[in-house]
């Protein structure tokens, strides 16, 4: 039986390595890198305002905390887009969020309404849930904010 990430094939080996392709060339997009800023600054607004956390599994839950495309998402929305999408958050049942495919599903659909790349809503909502098991939510957010900097490049002479 084979670890998780190891490559049975040379078939499977290039596959890997035009996704991992995709995925830097979302990064380094100006539409990626954009949104890396736009998560970068949601992200300090949220550790200002004493909530440096972020949920694994799920978009949104009862309580108002948020994953890393959850926050994007609800930064983006129209008044018409939160009632809508509380709808939808709202009635996900505890069994759907126990089912991982789906909710990745879910996610990396929100992603791409939001107008990311398939590459890198699928990389953005996998570097959040898929760390460890028992990451607390502190840890995931300052993990996640410690990727998003890493990710985000000098453009003439700007900074973070």
């Amino acid at each position: 039986m084979r670890e998780w990430g190891e490559i049975d094939s040379e078939e499977d080996q290039r596959r890997a390595n035009l996704w991992q392709g995709a995925v830097k060339s979302a990064i380094r997009s100006k539409r990626g890198q954009t949104a890396l800023r736009e998560i970068h600054d949601i992200l300090h607004c949220m550790f200002a305002v004493g909530n440096d956390r972020l949920i694994a599994g799920r978009l949104c839950d009862g309580e108002g905390q948020v994953c890393t495309l959850g926050a994007l998402a609800l930064h983006r929305m129209t008044p018409d887009d939160l009632e809508k999408s509380r709808k939808f958050w709202s009635e996900m049942s505890d069994e759907d969020a126990a089912c991982h495919s789906y909710v990745m599903t879910e996610t990396i659909e929100e992603g791409l309404r939001m107008g990311l790349s398939s590459a890198l809503a699928s990389t953005i909502a996998e570097r959040n849930d898929w760390y460890g098991p028992g990451e607390v939510s502190t840890a995931r957010f300052h993990r996640m904010l410690a990727w998003v900097e890493s990710q985000i490049i000098e453009w003439k002479g700007e900074t973070v």
